[in-house]
């Protein structure tokens, strides 16, 4: 029965995304009164964000509790995470602020979340084709 629980979750989850998503289809761009209901959206990826972040948590402490040997990889991940964030936000400047009627603080904030997706997306390609290219060769 403790299997099944994840599929069950899963599908519960999948069920609630597809009722928020048939709500928001009653949006009409032209009607202001219709953008409500838009908020299901929103706050239901709060919820699911919530979800992700103590199940992420939750499986790495456990992880941990089961496998101290896990902590070392857990903590490369971490740190190599940190860098990156590090890096972007030492590239972002935020000085496009007065281009969107907005705090240089929040553009800061936004182009250093910008240049992390930008990172990462270029270490996910590049592994990719590091990989093909190996076993390529090899």
């Amino acid at each position: 029965m403790m299997k099944k629980i994840p599929q069950i979750v899963m599908i519960a989850l999948i069920i609630v995304s597809v009722i928020v998503f048939l709500v928001a289809l009653g949006v009409d761009p032209d009607d202001p009164a219709t953008y409500g209901s838009a908020d299901p959206i929103l706050y239901t990826g709060y919820v699911f964000f919530v979800i992700t972040l103590i199940a992420a948590l939750g499986g790495a402490v456990v992880g941990v509790i089961m496998k101290p040997a896990a902590a070392k990889g857990i903590g490369i991940g971490l740190g190599s995470m940190i860098v990156v964030l590090l890096l972007a936000y030492g590239l972002s400047s935020g000085s496009d602020f007065s281009l969107y009627d907005t705090t240089e603080s929040i553009a800061h904030f936004a182009g250093t979340l910008l240049y992390t997706f930008y990172i990462l997306a270029l270490l996910a390609v590049g592994a990719i084709i590091f990989s093909g290219v190996r076993r390529i060769i090899i």
